[in-house]
């Protein structure tokens, strides 16, 4: 992934333009803000984990021309480079 730009913040994350470099398909790509967890990656909050799943179980659902189809759930080591 390359990043674009910034596009907005959340609760516990933030969300980049991106653009998918083996096919070039544009992605929106969520990362956890700084403080949100720890040096291992895991969560801070106890119940932001969880959150973040139901999240992305949400957005597995949702059909719409309007949103971006969820692809996949990434460990933060994977977000390095976009922020």
């Amino acid at each position: 992934m390359s990043a674009i730009s910034w596009l907005g913040e959340g609760a516990f994350g933030a969300v980049w333009e991106a653009v998918h470099q083996p096919d070039g398909r544009r992605a929106a790509v969520k990362t956890l803000l700084a403080g949100a967890v720890d040096e291992d990656g895991d969560p801070v909050d106890p119940t932001a984990d969880e959150d973040l799943h139901k999240e992305c179980a949400t957005l597995q659902r949702v059909d719409s021309p309007h949103l971006l189809t969820f692809s996949v759930l990434a460990p933060p080591r994977m977000a390095k480079g976009l922020s």
